[in-house]
């Protein structure tokens, strides 16, 4: 958890498009794709793109270390 998040809404497999004025239809159910949406304080030092290059940073390095445990890497 971050203390600069207030909010996050995650949507997986389905997205709404637009059609037409007004209108919105259902997109489609791939469960390959989403749409996170993170709401940050507006009282935060930093950015939301320093916040992302920290977080994918954080998640880089998860992602090595299970992968050398799996042995995938050296």
């Amino acid at each position: 958890e971050r203390p600069e998040v207030t909010n996050v809404f995650a949507q997986i497999g389905s997205t709404v498009v637009a059609q037409g004025p007004g209108g919105g239809g259902g997109g489609g159910s791939d469960l390959r794709s989403g749409t996170v949406t993170v709401l940050l304080d507006e009282g935060r030092d930093l950015s939301g793109d320093e916040i992302r290059r920290e977080e994918l940073r954080r998640l880089e390095k998860q992602q090595a270390k299970a992968q050398r445990k799996r042995g995938w890497l050296p």
